[in-house]
């Protein structure tokens, strides 16, 4: 019977030990999983919303999103923007998107406003396969391909 008084404590520290490790890795991975790339150019592929926008002047629409600084900057085939960043999670907050005061033709300048307007909606983000997809509300937004990926 003494035995058995010294056995269950050592069982039940035993058992508390490996749910504190699976508790610490399932936070881990976690943690990875949400991490987003600040090294990144995302080139912007598809605006769902507006599927007959195209990119008529040869040059990338992009952005790179800095979450160290929590600064949004990029080139949207006019001008330059940046704009301020808050991501938490899978949760994205995009504000403050300003441009450039270069003039362009009236269907490029469109897309800036057009791009800078969705860009400001997104509420959440998702990596899939060198892809990043901005959401509002589980609503695709906007779709980009990294620039390292060819």
């Amino acid at each position: 019977m003494k035995e058995f008084r010294i056995i269950i404590p050592v069982i039940v520290l035993l058992v508390l030990g490996i749910l504190k490790m699976n508790l610490e890795a399932a936070s881990l991975s976690t943690t990875r999983s949400t991490i987003f790339p600040d090294t990144i150019n995302w080139v912007l592929t598809k605006i769902p919303e507006n599927k007959t926008m195209k990119q008529h002047t040869g040059a990338k629409v992009f952005i790179r999103i800095n979450t160290t600084k929590k600064m949004l900057s990029g080139y949207t085939s006019c001008n330059s923007i940046k704009g301020k960043v808050v991501l938490q999670d899978s949760t994205i907050s995009i504000t403050e998107v300003v441009a450039g005061n270069r003039v362009c033709d009236e269907r490029t300048m469109g897309m800036e406003q057009l791009f800078r307007k969705i860009i400001q909606k997104s509420t959440s983000w998702k990596i899939v396969n060198n892809m990043l997809y901005l959401y509002e509300n589980g609503n695709l937004l906007l779709e980009f391909k990294s620039e390292n990926e060819k």
